[in-house]
């Protein structure tokens, strides 16, 4: 069933920091996020109109869907959004899909949400297990969804670890200096 729900476990997610880092990050990129209260969406989880620069997430997602998709939407909103994208070209469906769906798994899961039940059969069934991808097309991907996770998580870690940032930017980049004085080898 292709949109069936999952439960996906959100025990050791901060759901709401999560949600509200990439409230952020779509807020960065000029994308407005809204909950499709008017069942435009119908049965699917989620949907990115590049024309109005919109997200719609249907409010009937369980919690994990909820993170999981609009990760992939904002992925596409960043990946494949002609207004976004300097050098734009269309990419196949298939190709399109897989890199949203790659880099939802891969974001989900670094903020402790596991989305393989889906993922795995969602990128396979898209790519036909990558065989519809050549080389060059999957290495390309892979790239992009690279940079794509890092642009985010760089948003939704301000969020989700904020004392840990607070406390790194004091010094820079650079370790705090150590005291001079009672260390002994």
């Amino acid at each position: 069933m292709p949109n069936r729900h999952f439960n996906f476990n959100v025990d050791k997610v901060k759901t709401k920091e999560v949600l509200e880092g990439l409230c952020d990050y779509a807020e960065k990129i000029g994308v407005s996020l809204m909950k499709d209260d008017a069942h435009v969406l119908d049965n699917a989880k989620g949907a990115f109109y590049s024309e109005e620069q919109l997200i719609l997430i249907n409010p009937n997602n369980t919690p994990g869907e909820k993170i999981a998709t609009t990760i992939h939407e904002l992925a596409h909103a960043t990946l494949h959004n002609p207004k976004l994208e300097k050098q734009y070209k269309e990419l196949p469906k298939g190709q399109k899909e897989f890199e949203a769906e790659m880099t939802s798994y891969l974001l989900s899961k670094h903020f402790g949400l596991d989305t393989s039940e889906k993922a795995i059969h969602y990128m396979a069934s898209w790519t036909d297990n990558l065989k519809a991808l050549e080389d060059k097309q999957l290495a390309d991907s892979l790239k992009r969804v690279h940079q794509t996770v890092s642009k985010m998580l760089k948003q939704v870690e301000k969020y989700t670890n904020p004392h840990q940032l607070g406390r790194w930017k004091e010094h820079g980049l650079n370790f705090p200096k150590a005291p001079t004085k009672g260390l002994s080898r």
